[in-house]
């Protein structure tokens, strides 16, 4: 018996067309779905990915976010199960970064860390891949309180400057959590302090390596710094100087 994922007439080979079937539903917007179809479109998702059909997995992953918001609390959770599924298998390549992508796209943050903070990168990791910096800037947008720490923890520790400075940018994404962010700035800049070669506590001076990873991390951090309390400032020095003017009432330093 034909057991692939296109064999057959039962619901399953229906879920298969299911991308072709709802744009052709509701050419002029985006469909309703309905529970069968969201059940439809589990089902499509496992088969393809167990099948290792990253094109048509894309396409799937793409509806996820629509699905989740018309489904109950039941099917939500099969639904971000099946997307850390496809983030987790090393075999189906873009297609991790596409649910990377979706379980942000879910509006549904705690649930989505979940799955998110399985894959987050360690410190360790010497050639970060499109599948790590993705996930870090997801940690970011999920902006989870418990994530800080790990995020600060690549900042000052990841082999990979690219990885560091990915996890600088996404401190900006708690620029909404009033109870993390004046920590969160305190403890950044208190970082980029100790990093830079030539501060008190910082690299040494003479290191090349010091040098050019701060170069990279400095100027991301700088970014998240910024994005974080909606300001503009121009280099890390001014934003030592900033903090100290302001550290006794760092809330100040935030919009009203």
């Amino acid at each position: 018996m034909d057991k692939s994922p296109g064999s057959g007439t039962s619901r399953r080979s229906v879920a298969l067309a299911l991308p072709f079937l709802l744009v052709l539903a509701l050419p002029w917007g985006p469909p309703t779905l309905q529970a069968d179809e969201i059940h439809d479109l589990i089902d499509a998702l496992v088969a393809h990915r167990k099948a290792e059909r990253i094109p048509e997995l894309e396409s799937l992953i793409d509806q996820v976010p629509q699905a989740y918001h018309a489904s109950e609390a039941k099917m939500q959770a099969k639904l971000r199960s099946e997307l850390g599924k496809v983030a987790k298998d090393k075999k189906l390549g873009a297609a991790r970064v596409a649910a990377v992508g979706a379980l942000v796209r879910l509006d549904d943050a705690k649930h989505a860390w979940k799955e998110v903070g399985k894959l987050l990168p360690k410190p360790k990791t010497e050639d970060a891949t499109d599948l790590d910096l993705a996930v870090v800037r997801a940690t970011g947008d999920l902006a989870q309180p418990k994530a800080t720490k790990p995020l600060l923890e690549l900042v000052a520790k990841a082999k990979d400057p690219k990885l560091a400075a990915a996890a600088a940018r996404a401190i900006g994404g708690y620029k909404g959590h009033e109870k993390v962010r004046v920590k969160l700035l305190a403890e950044a800049v208190t970082l980029g302090r100790r990093l830079k070669p030539g501060q008190p506590a910082g690299g040494k001076a003479g290191s090349p390596d010091a040098q050019k990873r701060w170069e990279l991390v400095g100027a991301a951090l700088v970014q998240g710094l910024n994005e974080l309390t909606g300001r503009d400032v121009q280099g890390f020095d001014a934003w030592v100087e900033l903090w100290n003017e302001h550290k006794k009432s760092p809330k100040d330093l935030f919009p009203s």
